[in-house]
């Protein structure tokens, strides 16, 4: 059960304010959160999307090589039964102009997917859904969860959240802990500045004093897909 962190912003800025107190929570994670990390953020002077994963726990690397951008979207890996553990299964997973990350549980899924672990399987059916139904990407997410909860013996949690560099998709549904699986927002009332993150954290050294976000961590509510 992984923890995700995405951070869109119309204003650049560095992603080790966020990486690293990010990091941080996840080492005090009640689940170990060791297993590998990946990230994408968009470059601040191009299209281009940038990409990087490492084996290592996220709290053991160096947050500071990556340079300025407007979007951020962090994975840190607790794998399934501390099993296949290889830089591959580490998310955010990338394909066309989307990148998709989650963290969940299902079990006695009854659907044909391609991929290595559940995560990719998941991603694999939004595609497909994607591209031979016509729908959107977010129509997609929503499609692809209620089958999944058609077809799954029984359903911890899925979240989603996926970026092309622009749009947001964030989906969120759990049957247990809460506490856990709860997404959580900072947003700024001017709409400048999102932060999405499945472990709160201290961001009043990531904050300028002129982002405007509000006071505290917002849940996101169970049961919910969002779009922006």
């Amino acid at each position: 059960m992984c923890r995700l962190l995405l951070v869109q912003a119309k204003k650049t800025f560095q992603p080790a304010r966020y990486l690293e107190p990010f990091a941080e929570a996840c080492r005090n994670s009640t689940e170990y959160q060791g297993h590998g990390w990946g990230l994408m953020q968009t470059a601040a002077t191009s299209d281009r999307r940038d990409h990087y994963k490492s084996i290592s726990p996220i709290w053991e690397d160096d947050h500071t090589p990556f340079g300025p951008t407007n979007v951020l979207l962090v994975h840190a890996r607790s794998a399934f039964r501390d099993e296949d553990i290889v830089l591959t299964n580490n998310m955010p997973f990338v394909s066309d102009r989307w990148s998709f990350a989650f963290n969940g549980e299902l079990r006695g899924v009854r659907v044909k997917a391609k991929g290595r672990t559940g995560a990719a399987r998941i991603w694999n059916l939004i595609q497909r859904a994607h591209r031979t139904s016509g729908l959107s990407m977010s129509e997609a997410v929503t499609r692809t969860v209620a089958m999944l909860e058609k077809r799954s013996d029984y359903i911890r949690a899925v979240n989603i959240l996926l970026t092309d560099g622009t749009r947001v998709i964030l989906h969120s549904t759990f049957n247990e802990s809460s506490d856990y699986f709860t997404l959580h927002q900072h947003a700024a009332a001017d709409g400048n500045l999102i932060v999405t993150s499945s472990e709160p954290f201290d961001l009043s050294h990531a904050f300028q004093a002129t982002d405007n976000i509000s006071p505290q961590w917002q849940p996101v509510r169970n049961r919910t897909t969002l779009a922006w």
